[in-house]
């Protein structure tokens, strides 16, 4: 009963939550580029690229893309499946019947490096989900 200060401080109770998940730096396909949306809390920035007419972004929360006159935000929870379409393309199927149909990449690299960064949060978001059974197939190279 009688326990020191510094036992108390070392347990689990003052540790912040965000010293637990620490904000992650984004990887930036080209070293002048930014974040194009302000973040909110607990969000941070995985993936920030460049289409032929577009900045894309992808955080833990969702994609979005930046056009010059309009911007599409995508939360990731609403994505249904994910296509990558003669390597050039994604195909967004959301849970609320929308289609995203359009993400043109300059190399096929580019478009393979998306769709594996979708692959990844869909696979663990199914993963951490309890009573989900549905089996993972993942397509590799000249397999679509």
């Amino acid at each position: 009963m009688g326990g020191s200060k510094e036992e108390g401080q070392s347990s689990l109770e003052c540790i912040q939550a965000n010293q637990i998940f620490p904000k992650k730096s984004p990887i930036l396909e080209e070293e002048n580029m930014q974040v194009p949306f302000p973040e909110l809390h607990g969000e941070f920035t995985e993936y920030v690229g460049r289409a032929e007419d577009a900045i894309i972004a992808m955080s833990n929360y969702r994609l979005h893309i930046k056009f010059k006159e309009s911007i599409i935000n995508v939360p990731l929870q609403l994505i249904e499946s994910v296509e990558c379409r003669d390597m050039f393309q994604l195909h967004l199927t959301c849970k609320d019947c929308k289609v995203v149909r359009y993400v043109r990449h300059p190399s096929s690299e580019s478009a393979e490096t998306w769709f594996t960064l979708f692959f990844f949060f869909f696979f663990f978001f199914l993963t951490s989900t309890k009573n989900i059974n549905i089996p993972v197939v993942r397509c590799c190279g000249g397999g679509y």
